[in-house]
């Protein structure tokens, strides 16, 4: 129940990399009012970040200033803090973003050439985020009752309810 309250609904999914090894995705979260967000994470779902609208623009006013100055390092660096985010330089120019706020997820790790390949796609994502706010509305009849309803006869075992 604990990784419900991150779940996405009308979800759009992209790949960042190559490989195919992390992702991006755009949608709302019915437990939180139909906010926004953004979430980039591996195939595994192991190691999650996630931005609401505001955060990501926090994300990307910040980043583009330390990015251009990263250099290979021989131990961990806390670059800067987000709002809920520490982000760390770690060897091979990766960052690493350690969070503040909640546990659930391991640190999730991203190369430098993944975050300037987010950091052009900002302006795009930022306007997909902001569209979906209108989306949200859309839906009279999902209220956070009716779905915290739905996600709790979904965790019960067959015959509970």
């Amino acid at each position: 129940m604990e990784n419900e309250k991150y779940r996405l609904v009308n979800e759009e999914i992209f790949p960042i990399t190559k490989s195919g090894t992390k992702l991006l995705s755009m949608g709302v979260r019915p437990l939180a009012n139909f906010e926004p967000t953004l979430k980039i994470y591996n195939i595994q779902l192991t190691s999650v970040i996630s931005f609401t609208p505001a955060q990501f623009q926090e994300f990307l006013n910040i980043i583009p200033k330390f990015i251009h100055h990263v250099k290979d390092v021989f131990e961990n660096i806390t670059l800067f803090n987000l709002s809920n985010y520490t982000v760390i330089l770690c060897k091979n120019k990766i960052l690493q973003f350690h969070a503040r706020n909640h546990n659930l997820y391991k640190p999730f790790y991203l190369a430098l050439v993944t975050t300037k390949t987010i950091i052009a796609m900002g302006d795009v994502l930022l306007n997909l985020l902001e569209n979906r706010r209108i989306r949200a509305k859309l839906h009279p009849n999902l209220n956070t009752r009716n779905t915290e309803i739905i996600i709790f006869r979904r965790s019960l075992k067959p015959g509970q309810f």
